[in-house]
């Protein structure tokens, strides 16, 4: 697991998502927010069994997560929209590379999936009942750095940046042969890697400093750690604004 292995010292720097880094930094790993790289527009899902209708159902399901990862917090964001509360559930932890057979096996009644296991439970027949279309920003992958590495190998730091934004760079230039070379990874046909593609956007360096300088990105922070503290998911007090550190994306 890449938070495990983050507060273990195993990793200087890392991809998580928003609610990840602030348990980092409520750890104490003293993580620096240095770039957004995606922000999931419907790549996430709560799935349920059908004939599940509606989120009310979701009332006694057996709900299965990963739940230090960041489906723990669109699962959160699901009971808040359901009006469903967390003794009303049962969670069932369950890794993503679990989650299609404990479906195939009736093990839970409802699932958190993101890509490319999402689209493989849908085509199992699954029901989606929310999904991050719906969290206003709130599901994003960022790059976070340790801050004593992020003083010690800034020019690495920066590297690391610029090659993600060239990345980016050829996979929208050139969409097909993208799928075709990472389709096989994400055990997904080409056809399909460009569907789940499809519900993630990847800011540009100038989405990016924007979303630094206008105060957007902290906001969407303190939003996540509300619904943390809520659901006691979050048990310190963390100032998300305190996480970012924009001036390598002002760089690159």
């Amino acid at each position: 697991m890449v938070l495990a292995a983050f507060r273990n010292g195993n990793l200087d720097a890392a991809v998580v998502t928003l609610d990840e880094a602030l348990l980092l930094a409520a750890h104490e790993q003293a993580p620096r927010l240095v770039c957004v790289v995606d922000f999931s527009e419907g790549a996430g899902s709560l799935l349920a069994r059908p004939p599940a209708q509606g989120l009310g159902s979701l009332r006694g399901a057996r709900i299965g997560v990963e739940t230090e990862a960041g489906g723990a917090y669109l699962v959160a964001k699901t009971l808040e929209r359901a009006g469903v509360g967390l003794d009303e559930v049962v969670f069932v932890p369950l890794p993503l590379d679990q989650q299609e057979d404990a479906y195939l096996e009736r093990r839970v009644d409802a699932l958190v999936s993101i890509e490319p296991v999402r689209s493989r439970l849908l085509a199992l027949g699954a029901l989606e009942l929310f999904s991050t279309r719906e969290m206003a920003g709130e599901f994003a992958n960022v790059i976070v750095v340790r801050e004593l590495q992020l003083a010690s190998r800034r020019a690495d730091v920066r590297q690391l940046i610029a090659s993600h934004f060239a990345a980016r760079e050829r996979l929208l230039a050139n969409p097909g042969a993208a799928a075709l070379a990472l389709g096989p990874r994400a055990g997904l046909a080409p056809e399909a890697f460009s569907v789940a593609l499809q519900g993630v956007r990847l800011p540009d360096p100038a989405e990016n400093r924007r979303l630094f300088s206008s105060g957007e990105l902290a906001s969407t922070l303190g939003r996540v750690a509300l619904t943390l503290h809520n659901y006691r998911l979050l048990h310190a007090q963390v100032q998300g604004e305190s996480l970012l550190d924009s001036s390598l994306v002002e760089e690159v």
